[in-house]
């Protein structure tokens, strides 16, 4: 699939793609829109509103002909728009993970301290290193306050991240990795090197329903890891 978005973004012009969203409120002329069903809103309802605002391409679940829109745009339907978005944006920021070593770090207690003390080990190494985790983003001498404090950042934001650390010529990326996160794909796109586990207990259960559901979103994250596993 991320040779087709590859080849799709080639074809539409990637030149003239200026951004890629899941907010109808951000898209700017150019910009890719990817409407996603949430738990209180369906992006196909903001379609209309995106092409407004001058999406030149949207991508969604449902049939073309059932959006019924009233001007003309591009329409791209694809079978999961949450997948979709990871790797499009993966794509439109020219795949950063995969000239960054990821060390994505999940659990259910310490994977923020544990993210930062490993930032802070390869720092202290000499290694050139950038941090995504829920409290902050940092970059080179830059840090963000990403806002977010109990989920990993959407799948623009984190590849634009990741973007920006090659940019900075970071040779390590330290992502915190959370249950929402990976189960909501906001990690779609993105390539791990490794993937480090502190420890997994009953927590969450209103969103997951069960502990093992729970477990088994963590465990989903651990097998994509490219080289090894840290279990606690």
């Amino acid at each position: 699939m991320l040779k087709k978005l590859d080849i799709f973004l080639k074809e539409i012009g990637k030149d003239k793609i200026k951004g890629v969203t899941e907010d109808s409120r951000e898209v700017k002329k150019g910009f890719i829109f990817v409407a996603v069903k949430g738990f209180n809103f369906d992006g196909h309802d903001f379609i209309e509103d995106a092409v407004k605002n001058g999406a030149a391409c949207v991508v969604g679940e449902r049939e073309f002909k059932d959006l019924n829109l009233k001007e003309k745009v591009a329409y791209v339907k694809v079978d999961d728009s949450r997948a979709a978005l990871g790797r499009i944006a993966a794509a439109f920021y020219g795949h950063p993970s995969r000239k960054l070593k990821v060390i994505g770090v999940t659990g259910t207690d310490g994977k923020t301290t544990t993210s930062h003390l490993i930032y802070h080990l390869l720092s202290r190494a000499g290694k050139k290193v950038g941090l995504i985790s829920t409290l902050l983003a940092k970059i080179g001498d830059r840090q963000y306050e990403t806002g977010l404090h109990v989920t990993s950042p959407d799948p623009a934001a984190l590849q634009k991240f990741l973007a920006e650390m090659v940019k900075e010529g970071c040779e390590y990326a330290v992502v915190e990795v959370t249950s929402h996160g990976i189960d909501q794909k906001r990690i779609e796109g993105t390539v791990f090197d490794v993937g480090v586990i502190t420890n997994i207990t009953p927590e969450h259960l209103d969103y997951h329903r069960s502990f093992e559901a729970y477990r088994d979103t963590k465990l989903t994250f651990l097998q994509t890891a490219k080289d090894f596993v840290v279990l606690n």
